[in-house]
């Protein structure tokens, strides 16, 4: 909870199933500001600096929303299409005591279009074409690229390779995908590729009886899914072949699973590469 000037924190902590280090906290306290500028960067890449700001309010509202929409959107905007938005700005302007809470108001609604929560891709077929595809402009491979990699919106770097129509090549491509996966942000990849394809979402589902199975704890179900995501980054990371997911003579685990298959060579419970 808060009080001027303070910050207070209070914790619930569970216990786990396994040994751990764990932290206690009793008391927390911050002093502000915690910014190294004010308003934060956070602030400053929506309301952003126009010749507008502190003149004109509608046209201001319409360079926020312009640059805010296409963002959001992940693409250029088409023509007209700032417009209603401006408009709703308008229309809850005076029962709103300041501009900034005016203008959260058609940012909500940009944030509820099908067009931020969706990969829209809606460009028809040119008239008459027999083709059953088409080739996805470079803002839609952009996207695609980076949702696959990275689980978000693409960043600047590759907004500028879609805007200058070179991301489609190969020497730009393969440049932005080295980029990406060598990006922390990678790691969402790892995660989410490999807890579809291998099911690894589902692990710890059904934990077997405690009773019958007494090595079986939170800590051995939370090793065995990571493991297998270990495995994958570590073929990921270092190029290996594909084939090595089929018959490898190692294994990527931590010291909790080398003592469950009795496996020697791993201390630690960081995930690394072991031969079998």
């Amino acid at each position: 909870y808060r009080v001027p000037g303070h910050c207070y924190l209070a914790m619930h902590y569970q216990q786990d199933y396994f040994p751990h280090p764990e932290p206690l906290i009793d008391w927390l306290e911050i002093e502000g500001p915690i910014h190294d500028a004010w308003p934060p960067s956070s602030h400053r890449r929506i309301l952003i600096d126009s010749p507008h700001q502190g003149s004109d309010e509608t046209a201001y509202a319409h360079d926020v929303l312009a640059g805010f929409m296409a963002r959001a959107f992940r693409r250029p905007l088409a023509p007209g299409e700032v417009e209603p938005m401006v408009e709703l700005f308008e229309q809850v302007r005076p029962e709103k005591p300041s501009f900034e809470e005016a203008i959260k108001v058609p940012l909500t609604a940009v944030l509820c279009s099908p067009h931020f929560l969706y990969l829209v891709e809606d460009e028809p077929m040119a008239e008459g074409s027999t083709e059953s595809s088409r080739r996805l402009d470079p803002y839609e491979l952009a996207t695609r690229l980076s949702y696959f990699l990275w689980s978000s919106m693409p960043d600047e770097s590759l907004f500028a390779r879609a805007r200058d129509g070179t991301l489609d090549t190969d020497a730009v491509l393969r440049e932005q995908v080295d980029r990406m996966l060598a990006d922390e942000k990678s790691a969402a990849l790892v995660k989410n590729f490999a807890g579809q394809w291998l099911g690894l979402r589902k692990v710890g589902a059904n934990p077997p009886d405690r009773e019958l199975y007494p090595r079986y704890d939170d800590h051995l179900e939370l090793s065995m899914r990571r493991e297998s995501e270990a495995f994958f980054e570590y073929i990921l990371r270092n190029d290996r072949s594909a084939l090595e997911f089929l018959s490898s003579d190692y294994v990527v685990i931590n010291e909790r699973l080398a003592r469950f298959y009795d496996i020697q060579g791993a201390r630690g419970d960081h995930f690394r590469p072991v031969p079998v």
